[in-house]
């Protein structure tokens, strides 16, 4: 009966689980754009791995969208992801698929790794492959913006204010940001002064500056443009450049200067030379002219339109009547529909010595 013997042993279950992870873009991301990565995980055996967990704990800059499961069930607290499953057979896979948005709020590209990590309560063999790694890269993306504005009228020969707002509606800092108005008209650019132009300047995500400049309006309409620019991407040029316009109000200086030759002798001759002047800075509209004669009659002289600058000269005699002053007084005036900065000067008195 004893010539035989038996014996048993029990087998210890031992799993050999790797995990890795794949970014479906590492590079060439941009701020505010999506990508996703995929967790494997694989059973080299030989036995079956009990309660497998997936970990992975997404950096902060990488937000969390969904993640989805394949062999496993998945779910996450905010960037806090992980997968389940009760068993993997030797030589099954599952896999974990977490999609994300990137940010970038600075002006220079950032890079992020992520880790993720697998678990088993079956003893593993080789732990040193338990966990998987990717790296991305993030652009930053900005959206530089201005925006000009002048008043809507303006009266020529006047001191116009303009203002100028530079923004990044972006996510990430605009760095290197310039900004430059050009006021002109169809004559030419009307030198400006004032804060309107800006070099190097950097602007953080939802950043505004407003700056002003002046310029003197011009007897015509007047168009600003503003431009800006950024070295930093941008993903929306088209409001990289602004126009406003202000239509010239016309304003006319008439003056009137009268010069008298001659005596006030009784049958004499005098003569009066009578200037009217436009001083601008408008061409003055419908100009006329009157001359009143020392026995008071009125001399009218229609002059139409007279140009900024320009002067129209008119020489009046007048014979002085027997028993008559030799004191004789002359007046002449000017008028206009154009609107005048000062009509003082439109009338003026002169005496024949």
């Amino acid at each position: 009966t004893n010539n035989v013997s038996t014996a048993a042993s029990s087998a210890n279950a031992v799993a050999d689980l790797s995990v890795s992870k794949v970014a479906s873009q590492p590079n060439g991301n941009t701020a505010s754009s999506t990508m996703s990565f995929a967790i494997v995980v694989v059973n080299a055996g030989p036995s079956t791995a009990a309660n497998v967990t997936v970990s992975d704990v997404v950096p902060a800059g990488l937000n969390v969208l969904s993640v989805s499961g394949n062999g496993l069930g998945a779910g996450n607290a905010g960037n806090n992801v992980s997968g389940t499953i009760s068993s993997l057979a030797s030589g099954a896979t599952a896999t974990l698929t977490i999609v994300v948005s990137m940010s970038n709020t600075g002006s220079a590209t950032l890079g992020y790794t992520n880790t993720a990590s697998v678990t088993s309560t079956t003893p593993d063999p080789t732990p040193t492959n338990n966990t998987g790694t990717a790296t991305v890269t993030v652009a930053p993306l900005a959206d530089v913006a201005t925006v000009v504005t002048l008043p809507a009228n303006a009266t020529a020969g006047t001191v116009v204010t303009g203002t100028v707002s530079y923004s990044n509606n972006g996510t990430s800092t605009a760095a290197n940001v310039t900004g430059s108005v050009v006021v002109g008209t169809a004559g030419g650019v009307i030198t400006t002064s004032g804060t309107g132009n800006t070099n190097t300047l950097t602007l953080t995500p939802g950043q505004t500056i407003t700056l002003t400049f002046t310029f003197t309006m011009a007897v015509s309409d007047v168009t600003a443009t503003a431009t800006v620019t950024t070295t930093t991407a941008d993903n929306t040029p088209t409001n990289n450049v602004s126009t406003a316009a202000s239509s010239a109000n016309a304003v006319a200086d008439l003056s009137t200067t009268v010069s008298v030759t001659g005596q006030g002798t009784p049958g004499s001759t005098i003569t009066a030379t009578v200037t009217f002047t436009n001083n601008g800075p408008s061409t003055a509209q419908n100009v006329t002219g009157s001359i009143v004669l020392p026995n008071g009659s009125v001399t009218t002289v229609v002059v139409g339109s007279l140009a900024s600058g320009s002067s129209t000269v008119t020489v009046v005699s007048y014979s002085v009547p027997a028993g008559s002053s030799t004191t004789q007084n002359w007046t002449a005036g000017v008028a206009t529909t154009t609107p005048e900065s000062s009509t003082t000067n439109n009338t003026v008195t002169a005496v024949t010595p």
